[in-house]
């Protein structure tokens, strides 16, 4: 027969379970904490955890990429900026964080489109929204835009994941990705870093 123990002398209360009386939430007040004592112990909707690993990085990435890539069509290509990472849980969330330098061969202005994918799967873009802006001047000055991007993805899978960035061209002028305006030369590496987070 269910019941409840006392044992006043140690502040002790042994029960099987625990709901609240007036509603459907128990409330440990503030300034108080649950202490577990046993990590391995926790479950949550049937599922071990780990206290200790709630919300921290389990894996991070990073890859650095020289050379560069052009591109003048409105029509995505792929890039050598790519990372593969194994999530360790179908619970975790990937952080995608990217950087690279992009510029143009044209003296006006003129706009990159890219965007993430996981595997065939567009998770980010920015081409829809009139991409990322490159100035051009005159014909030894042209500008290079550094850009960052991050994302956080839920691939909720343990197989291995493929990360890729795509560019296109807005307006059909030469773009450059990770070179000056006239591609004669690198400026800068790219990364891709990918953190893998416990939820």
């Amino acid at each position: 027969m269910p019941q409840i123990d006392f044992d006043g002398a140690n502040s002790l209360v042994k029960t099987d379970k625990i709901q609240g009386q007036g509603g459907t939430t128990v409330t440990v007040p503030t300034s108080h904490t649950l202490a577990i004592t046993d990590a391995d112990r926790l479950t949550i909707a049937g599922t071990a955890v780990k206290a200790g690993a709630l919300g921290k990085v389990l894996q991070c990435l990073h890859t650095e990429f020289t050379g560069y890539t052009s591109v003048s069509s409105s029509t995505y290509i792929d890039t050598q900026i790519t990372a593969n990472i194994t999530p360790a849980s179908t619970s975790s969330r990937i952080v995608t964080i990217v950087e690279f330098t992009v510029s143009s061969n044209s003296t006006g202005n003129s706009a990159v489109g890219y965007q993430m994918l996981r595997g065939s799967t567009i998770i980010h873009s920015v081409g829809s929204h009139g991409g990322i802006k490159v100035y051009g001047h005159t014909t030894n000055t042209r500008e290079v835009a550094s850009v960052t991007g991050i994302h956080v993805d839920s691939p909720n899978s343990t197989s291995a994941q493929t990360y890729k960035m795509q560019f296109n061209s807005v307006d059909s002028a030469t773009i450059y990705i990770n070179a000056w305006g006239l591609g004669s030369s690198s400026t800068a590496p790219s990364y891709i870093t990918l953190i893998e987070l416990s939820s």
